[in-house]
């Protein structure tokens, strides 16, 4: 099973047990990618509830200096290099855009994007 083992986004570590035991294996820790590198290894209701209890202005602001325009924020690009803000975090669809280049997701893929994970 899986275990989830710190409450930071930019530090989801999960632990795989023993199912027998419940013990955590010797070498058990794993880096949490959103199954892009870990396809069926962490399943998709625990992805489904860690966003569901993660706000994604939260996580972007916490690494970007956000500005709050209307209802949604928006800030200069961290995956291109721009003069002028084109990317948009929506804390209504949890969901952030960029005009410029395109890069777009959740607080989940942001983090793994920024972070180069």
């Amino acid at each position: 099973g899986w275990i989830f083992a710190s409450p930071r986004l930019s530090d989801i570590i999960v632990r795989q047990t023993d199912q027998a035991s419940g013990q955590p294996f010797a070498r058990g820790f794993l880096l949490l990618v959103q199954g892009r590198y870990m396809a069926g290894l962490i399943p998709q209701g625990f992805i489904d509830d860690l966003l569901g209890r993660t706000d994604i202005v939260e996580v972007v602001g916490a690494r970007l200096k956000l500005k709050k325009t209307g209802k949604n924020y928006s800030a200069l690009c961290p995956f291109h290099n721009e003069k002028s803000p084109s990317f948009s975090v929506s804390p209504d669809k949890q969901f952030y855009y960029c005009f410029g280049c395109g890069a777009g997701g959740n607080a989940l893929s942001f983090v793994m994007d920024f972070e180069r994970l």
